[in-house]
């Protein structure tokens, strides 16, 4: 792992039936939690997150750039996931490249 660098991290869900920018369809299980990250990280690129953990990119997100990435909540009910993410609010944490 690298040294972290702060990053803005946000926290979204998505309506079922949608899919990643990846192809995958949202609500399929991966062994890590899914991310939308700026452009610079490739698709199924993996980072760790101060407090999160591993989180594999998957995802992009028309206001994810710069130092900002937006985890995907997903536990199978979409409203109790959205006031996760209410609850989540923005956080600045270190992330760095596995």
């Amino acid at each position: 792992m690298g040294v972290g660098i702060a990053f803005l991290v946000t926290c979204y869900v998505a309506a079922p039936g949608a899919h990643f920018y990846s192809g995958d369809p949202v609500g399929q299980k991966h062994n890590l939690v899914t991310a939308a990250c700026p452009w610079r990280y490739k698709i199924g690129t993996e980072l760790f997150i101060e407090s999160v953990g591993t989180v594999k990119c998957l995802d992009r997100g028309g206001l994810v750039d710069g130092n900002h990435i937006d985890i995907y909540m997903d536990t199978g009910n979409y409203f109790r996931d959205r006031q996760a993410c209410i609850r989540w609010g923005k956080k600045l944490l270190a992330v760095s490249q596995n």
